[in-house]
């Protein structure tokens, strides 16, 4: 499933931008109930499977606690998602 179709629940979910997708495994920041997040999702295999997570058979993305994902960025040593991740909040680690 290609992680930028992805944007259910439609109600909770906005501005979904695709900043990792090694083609597996996506991270996006996104709006979820119109605070910035960061959510993450496996792509699963072809357009046909909605990967995971889902939810009565609609793709949709892991909200990540902001410590977590802030966490996740500086262990994989990657600047970029560092600063988007710090974007999401004057307090990325609340």
């Amino acid at each position: 499933m290609d992680p930028k179709k992805v944007v259910s629940p439609k109600a909770n979910v906005s501005n979904v931008v695709v900043i990792h997708n090694d083609g597996e495994f996506a991270i996006a920041t996104l709006q979820w109930n119109k605070e910035n997040r960061i959510g993450i999702r496996w792509n699963g295999e072809g357009e046909n499977n909605l990967g995971y997570p889902q939810s009565r058979k609609y793709p949709t993305w892991f909200v990540m606690p902001k410590s977590v994902a802030l966490a996740y960025a500086y262990n994989i040593n990657n600047p970029q998602l560092v600063a988007a991740i710090s974007a999401t909040s004057d307090k990325p680690f609340a």
